[in-house]
């Protein structure tokens, strides 16, 4: 039908494989790499992540490797920023989430994957929680009313991008 996409996240056994074998060699790296240093293994796994997007997502167009390399990248940004500021601080995590969503915009411009625009709108998301929650530590309702608003405000930002996507923004 005209309305309906076609869309294979794994188009055989070998995508399957592929993530097995990248999610290997990006864990062996960070456990071999943490052994001298923590902070440089998380980074070891963003940059490895990163290189194999390359040769996963832009040479060879696999779905199921790009999801995992992007999520392997934006979590090892925010390990290794977490790694460096220490974790402690309340301005540690505004950091890291922030990094994070600097970091899934870079991996939406380089490798243009569906998807991430979902993990990018989460890591924004999540930077405007802990902004709430530095702002407000000792507020046990402020995490609840936070996460709240944030729904809203995802649900709203994929209406907005649905409505513009496929019918005319002039409206």
């Amino acid at each position: 039908m005209v309305d309906e996409e076609n869309f294979r996240l794994v188009g055989g056994f070998n995508d399957i494989f592929i993530v097995i074998a990248c999610g290997l060699l990006l864990f062996s790296s960070l456990w071999v790499v943490q052994a001298f240093n923590d902070s440089l293994g998380y980074l070891v796994f963003a940059a490895l992540s990163w290189g194999l997007s390359d040769v996963f997502v832009l040479k060879r167009k696999m779905a199921l490797p790009a999801i995992v390399l992007l999520l392997g990248f934006v979590g090892g940004v925010f390990a290794f920023s977490e790694s460096l500021l220490g974790g402690d601080m309340p301005s540690s995590a505004i950091i890291s989430t922030s990094l994070s969503t600097l970091a899934a915009y870079l991996h939406w411009r380089r490798f243009q994957v569906p998807i991430t625009v979902a993990v990018g709108t989460g890591a924004a998301l999540a930077l405007l929680a802990s902004i709430a929650i530095s702002v407000f530590p000792q507020s046990p309702t402020v995490l609840l009313s936070s996460l709240f608003v944030c729904g809203c405000l995802a649900f709203l930002f994929c209406y907005v991008l649905g409505c513009c996507r496929y019918a005319s923004c002039d409206t």
